[in-house]
């Protein structure tokens, strides 16, 4: 159980693992792991796809907004993702070497059991 909007959180996975489809299927190549941690501090969930990575400078304005390397693209489906989960407490960030992969990181709070809906 998490403390956020389902269909939010689907249309955040949704997305990443489209984005991570379509770059497998442009570079012929990858594949795609999501993974789970649980610490004391955060639940983490890291979708990591093997297609190829970006350049730094993609990365370093992924979730600008309405920037995209897209032919069909608009630009807002990882910056509506990041926002998502902050609303939600948490963060989103992206980590990628050119080349290899791509893997964005949601951290979400820990939430305790008084405050979680039965």
């Amino acid at each position: 159980k998490f403390m956020g909007n389902e269909l939010l959180i689907i249309r955040v996975f949704y997305n990443l693992i489209k984005n991570s489809l379509e770059q497998i299927e442009k570079n012929g190549r990858g594949g795609i792991v999501i993974s789970t941690e649980i610490s004391d501090k955060q639940n983490v969930i890291r979708f990591t796809d093997t297609a190829g990575g970006a350049l730094p400078e993609i990365v370093n304005s992924l979730f600008s907004g309405y920037k995209t390397t897209k032919e069909k693209g608009t630009g807002i489906g990882l910056a509506f993702c990041k926002m998502t989960i902050e609303n939600f407490g948490g963060s989103m960030t992206c980590d990628s070497v050119y080349g290899e992969y791509i893997e964005f990181t949601l951290s979400f709070p820990l939430v305790s059991t008084d405050k979680m809906a039965a």
